[in-house]
């Protein structure tokens, strides 16, 4: 499983599902899901947070 970075840097989803999942990733479509996961994620915007507010949310949940 090592060196899978490059493949999702390079949004090469077959490259990656075959390196993490083995040959079988054709059969079930593994890379086909990540690339579908990765345009639906890709069209919400992140969270704007201020600095050091995350770990307030933490803390608040740990109450």
């Amino acid at each position: 499983m090592a060196g899978l970075d490059d493949e999702l840097r390079r949004h090469d989803w077959a490259g990656f599902a075959r390196g993490y999942n083995g040959p079988a990733y054709a059969k079930h479509k593994y890379h086909h899901r990540l690339k579908a996961a990765f345009e639906k994620w890709a069209k919400i915007p992140d969270t704007k947070m201020k600095r050091g507010e995350a770990s307030g949310i933490f803390l608040r949940a740990e109450k």
